[in-house]
């Protein structure tokens, strides 16, 4: 009990037990301290951490394990390493991916190679102690997500922890701090990338590991060693993994330096300088010399296909630059919360008195630094065209949700303030979820324009882009699963029934002798084809009836269904894991006769 209690009680004087009775109803036996409520606060970041965790655990489980090139091209990185004892990715069980440069004749993942590197020493490592039963041929897709487990949702597990504890200092008020914890776990899309192997959640929550042992040293006067060592770590693995966060690296050691000279020499120089040292040993075992591989743009296997396409380079700077910071891919326009990180980076800048000053003006740079560097300096502008976020800066992520209570500082009394920072909230996760169904559906999005009696062919020069389907070769593609999705829209309305002509074959082997496939339009049920050793070439034929092409005004979604999908590998032939089915060269859509 305390002494002001203690005053209290004493006060009642020596009048009686009933009296002190009737004044204990309103008096309680242990006053709430602050302690009190920071433990119900904990409760709360508990069941919110728990919740975030929760949700990319599954989403891990339940989505694709290959998400698109980007992360397929790290894979075929860790698989060559690993399997290969190489970098170069000419042999792997998984179709090319446009994520890659041609160096002296082969081809390398374009990702910092550093990442991958050790990802292939945990997947020996998993393989070894696993007997040989977790392996890229055995169980490729179990691999992945034990993988993508290690490397995401533990780093956001500490992350959301560490989070919640500098709250403490940042959001007294319990309803900015409950608000700050729900962005953090469920609003910004380092949530829905978590699902995927990418450098940019490495990146991000390797810059936070360096901001959290900075800020105590920077306001809390602690100058342990260990704490240098890890902001340095930290911030020199944030550098190797997002190139440009090298400016994170030098702006925090210098704000140390200046803090803390001798610690920052002594501990934090030499425990940036381990990853970045490893950084350059790895690229100069891709690329023969310092430099990064996608340098070796002259040599990228992608494709520039303008405004549409993957590689915005076409765009003008001055439209890029818009879309960058409030248009398409711009961050309040995709992530609205951090207009409260822009009013608290203000109020701090303006005041001198402000303790997060220093942060504020850490995020203001390395902001502006990064908006600058990816418009001005980087190859290409990969942040238009068909991504989804400005993923470049998500690395910057951590640092606004520092940033980010200053902004609801004394505003949240107002009843309309809240309303509209909770509609800001709720815009926030409905868009980072948006991106979970993009990485879980990659490719689900517009049809392709076709004329009746013209065949579209599915080689190389024209990748299908929808759900189910590898990496497309020079005589066709073929599917991955247990289902592939075909999305088309008629030039002109059809008189009569349709005729489907899918010319094509199907992975048959004397293992694995036939393969039958029922197809959907449109969701409706419209034949189904079966495939043997005896007859699997040809053209095969579907009849769509001409109700169906009427339904969504000349849109047709053409689901492929495969009862017996297998990969090579499972068959023993080869080290392919891709589950085919069919393999297609063209379709074609006529009237019937």
């Amino acid at each position: 009990m305390n002494t002001s209690t203690q005053i209290n009680v004493q006060g009642e004087g020596q009048g009686g037990r009933k009296k002190e009775g009737r004044k204990q109803s309103n008096v309680p036996k242990r006053p709430v301290t602050r302690e009190d409520n920071l433990a119900d606060r904990k409760r709360l970041d508990f069941i919110l951490i728990a919740v975030s965790v929760g949700a990319v655990l599954g989403l891990i489980l339940l989505a694709p394990p290959f998400c698109g090139s980007s992360d397929l091209s790290q894979w075929a990185a860790v698989y060559s390493l690993a399997e290969r004892g190489t970098y170069n990715i000419d042999k792997t069980p998984w179709p090319a991916t446009v994520d890659r440069v041609q160096i002296n004749g082969h081809f390398y993942s374009d990702k910092p190679p550093l990442l991958p590197t050790l990802l292939a020493g945990e997947y020996l490592l998993l393989k070894k102690l696993s007997f040989g039963r977790l392996s890229f041929r055995n169980s490729p897709d179990s691999v992945v997500r034990i993988i993508l487990a290690s490397i995401n949702l533990v780093p956001l597990v500490i992350f959301l922890g560490l989070f919640s504890r500098l709250l403490d200092r940042l959001a007294p008020d319990p309803w900015i701090r409950a608000y700050t914890m729900v962005a953090a776990g469920l609003g910004t899309f380092l949530t829905g990338f978590s699902i995927s192997l990418n450098n940019h959640t490495i990146a991000a929550f390797s810059l936070f590991f360096a901001l959290y042992p900075a800020f105590l040293i920077w306001y809390e006067g602690q100058r342990a060693g260990w704490l240098f060592a890890v902001a340095g770590f930290f911030a020199g693995f944030a550098a190797a993994n997002e190139y440009p966060t090298a400016a994170f690296l030098v702006a925090l050691g210098a704000g140390l330096a200046w803090k803390a000279r001798r610690q920052t020499l002594i501990w934090f120089l030499p425990f940036a300088l381990l990853p970045i040292a490893g950084h350059f040993w790895t690229s100069y075992l891709v690329t023969g010399n310092l430099l990064p591989a996608y340098t070796h743009m002259d040599a990228i296997s992608g494709h520039l296909v303008g405004k549409q396409g993957i590689y915005n380079i076409y765009e003008p700077w001055p439209v890029y630059l818009f879309h960058m910071v409030v248009g398409r891919q711009g961050i309040p326009s995709l992530s609205p919360i951090f207009i409260f990180t822009l009013m608290g980076v203000w109020s701090s800048l303006r005041s001198r008195g402000s303790p997060l000053r220093a942060f504020a003006a850490l995020a203001a740079l390395l902001t502006l630094v990064l908006v600058v560097f990816y418009t001005f300096f980087f190859p290409n502008r990969v942040d238009g065209g068909m991504s989804y976020g400005l993923r470049y800066l998500f690395c910057l992520i951590p640092l606004w949700l520092v940033m980010l209570p200053e902004g609801l500082r004394g505003k949240t009394t107002q009843r309309w303030f809240r309303g509209m920072a909770l509609a800001f909230l709720l815009a926030s996760g409905i868009l980072e979820s948006a991106t979970i169904s993009v990485w879980a559906h990659p490719f689900v999005g517009t049809p392709m324009p076709i004329d009746l009696g013209r065949a579209v062919k599915f080689n190389a020069q024209n990748p299908p882009r929808w759900q189910g389907w590898s990496g497309a070769e020079q005589w066709g593609t073929w599917s991955d699963g247990d289902s592939a999705l075909v999305l088309l829209a008629l030039s002109s309305i059809p008189k009569n029934e349709l005729e489907l002509l899918i010319d094509g074959s199907a992975f048959l082997t004397d293992k694995h002798p036939y393969q039958i496939v029922d197809i959907l339009v449109n969701g409706h049920y419209v034949g189904t084809l079966r495939y043997d050793l005896h007859s699997n070439s040809g053209v095969r034929v579907v009849k769509i009836p001409k109700v169906l092409t009427l339904e969504k005004n000349g849109q047709l979604s053409i689901k492929f269904n495969f009862r017996n999908p297998k990969s090579p590998a499972a068959l023993g032939l080869s080290d392919d894991t891709r589950r085919l089915g069919l393999g297609i060269a063209s379709l074609e859509l006529r009237e019937e006769n």
